[in-house]
């Protein structure tokens, strides 16, 4: 169960921190962390603990880790199956921990988290980035652009790490929401029928859905991931010993009755060549 968790060489749990500014680690009995001045596992049963900076990575995170969990549960039950044993009912259980509760310190310190100088910046809090449904339109579809801000290089590649190996990133999101976000503008690699090529605005992901509660989702999403990438972007620049970039997240609502708006339609419903990455 644990080498499942961790994977190849921690790969699972080390690439939550990698993507997004959130961190997850292992606990408890069997879990070989040792804590505190005796140096021992904590005498609790084995758990995964997940911190994030801030709420979108926190919970791109806790998704993350449910997700794996799930597919573990599903391989003990086939298991199970084939070595004829019983197979436990098994389902994911969470349990949040505020900054009032008595777990808390313990819990920051056992992850090794300053978490003294934790406060959600404005600008990544949902309720900042779009709209209540009652102050925007009422019926769907929503749309909305997330202004990337950066330009792309080859060695950090800003395209590849949005899409993810394969476009995994932004399928998933997809998915997982029901809604959709795609790519688009100089660098996108997207070629647009009318006029033919690239649209000619600065990288951008537009998100869609068709109901509110998912449209929100999705931009609740895709602002942990640029969140992420703004983070890394800065520890390249410095390790480059170049000018550190002043990165926020920059979102426009486009609503019914826009110009944009029958544009970006048109756009999100097409089956335009998808970038390859």
């Amino acid at each position: 169960l644990k080498s499942r968790l961790l994977g190849r060489g921690g790969i699972n749990l080390r690439s939550i921190s990698h993507e997004v500014n959130a961190r997850a680690r292992l606990r408890g009995l069997g879990s070989g962390v040792l804590e505190g001045s005796d140096r021992k596992e904590a005498e609790v049963p084995l758990q995964v603990v997940v911190i994030g900076f801030d709420y979108h990575s926190y919970t791109w995170a806790v998704d993350r880790l449910a997700r794996l969990l799930e597919g573990i549960y599903s391989q003990y039950r086939r298991h199970a199956r084939l070595t004829w044993v019983e197979s436990r009912h098994l389902k994911v259980t969470l349990e949040e921990v505020s900054r009032d509760d008595a777990a808390f310190e313990m819990l920051a310190d056992s992850i090794c988290i300053d978490y003294i100088n934790w406060e959600e910046p404005e600008q990544l809090r949902t309720q900042a980035l779009i709209a209540p449904q009652n102050e925007a339109q009422v019926e769907g579809p929503f749309f909305c652009i997330f202004h990337v801000g950066l330009q792309d290089d080859e060695e950090f590649s800003v395209k590849g790490r949005i899409l993810g190996k394969g476009g995994r990133h932004l399928r998933r999101i997809s998915e997982l929401m029901n809604a959709r976000a795609r790519l688009r503008g100089r660098g996108s690699g997207i070629v647009e029928r009318a006029p033919s090529g690239e649209a000619d605005v600065p990288l951008q992901i537009v998100i869609t859905g068709s109901d509110y509660p998912n449209y929100a989702g999705a931009v609740h999403q895709i602002a942990a991931l640029l969140s992420g990438i703004y983070l890394h972007y800065t520890r390249y620049v410095r390790s480059k010993s170049m000018e550190t970039p002043d990165l926020n997240l920059s979102i426009e609502e486009v609503r019914r009755g826009s110009p944009d708006y029958e544009i970006l339609r048109a756009f999100m419903s097409s089956e335009d060549s998808e970038p390859k990455c």
